[in-house]
């Protein structure tokens, strides 16, 4: 137990923090949950379920609950077993939701023609 007056505050503060945290948590570990089990369900209910996913994880780094890289590795995964999900099936394909990289070399060469 802490002692002193700022102590017991920083303890109270920290509890508050560890219900905000584990609520994000469980959140992440929910929508992943779901999105394994929408994937028998079809295209559509998947694309939804990777969206909400997607929006926990962006959540969890914007709120330095898990590293980007994280974040990041968990969303290219899920991606791809939607994708080897749903390329032999016979319905159609999903879109990809990933966002398009913009290529570096287009950031350099305006930049270069830039400063010349």
């Amino acid at each position: 137990m802490p002692n002193t007056k700022s102590a017991k505050k920083a303890l109270r503060g920290s509890l508050r923090k560890k219900e905000f945290n584990d609520l994000s948590k469980s959140k992440i570990k929910n929508s992943l949950r779901n999105l394994r089990k929408s994937l028998s369900q079809g295209v559509n209910e998947s694309q939804e379920a990777l969206s909400k996913a997607f929006s926990a994880l962006d959540k969890a780094v914007k709120t330095n609950l898990i590293p980007k890289g994280r974040a990041n590795r968990k969303k290219s995964r899920l991606a791809a077993l939607l994708e080897r999900t749903f390329s032999s099936s016979t319905e159609a394909k999903p879109e990809k939701v990933v966002k398009e990289k913009v290529e570096k070399t287009e950031k350099v060469s305006k930049t270069t023609k830039a400063t010349k």
